[in-house]
């Protein structure tokens, strides 16, 4: 079902990119006004797997994001601003070039499904359900910048 886009919607940028966007909008404090990009469908393919957005947010922030099959699964959001570089990934967090935070990456992993669990079972859920589809109408928008050759899509 992964590559088909009536049962999953579309490719890497619907299964996984709503997730990178969804962390987007919460580090940066908004919500996208318009999304740009490209994405790559192989030959036979119905889907994507691979994908490079720029969301454009209030106030001239943008962000930018690139989603790429691979066979070794790893997952980093990286913040560029005036004050530094700051990365997260699957293991902890690097500010600069030091490792602020270390931590064991399957554990976390396994622990934030956990959460994921009691959220729903106790009806807290972390994300609303706007959220879910800003992220998906971000994604919606990005097929039709890339249909456009890369033009801006606002979003309403």
């Amino acid at each position: 079902w992964f590559v088909d886009p009536g049962s999953a919607g579309g490719g890497i940028a619907m299964l996984v990119g709503v997730h990178s966007i969804d962390r987007a909008c919460w580090l940066l404090g908004g919500s996208p006004r318009a999304v740009a990009g490209s994405v790559a469908v192989p030959a036979g393919w119905a889907v994507e797997t691979a994908a490079a957005m720029t969301l454009y947010f209030a106030d001239g922030v943008r962000g930018h994001l690139t989603l790429v099959d691979s066979p070794e699964f790893f997952h980093e959001t990286t913040i560029i601003c005036e004050r530094g570089r700051l990365a997260i990934d699957g293991s902890g967090l690097t500010v600069g070039d030091r490792r602020i935070v270390q931590v064991d990456g399957d554990r976390e992993y396994t622990a934030s499904f956990r959460r994921q669990y009691e959220a729903l079972l106790h009806g807290e859920p972390l994300a609303t359900p706007h959220e879910g589809r800003q992220a998906v109408a971000a994604v919606c928008a990005l097929y039709r910048s890339a249909q456009s050759g890369g033009a801006p899509v606002p979003l309403s």
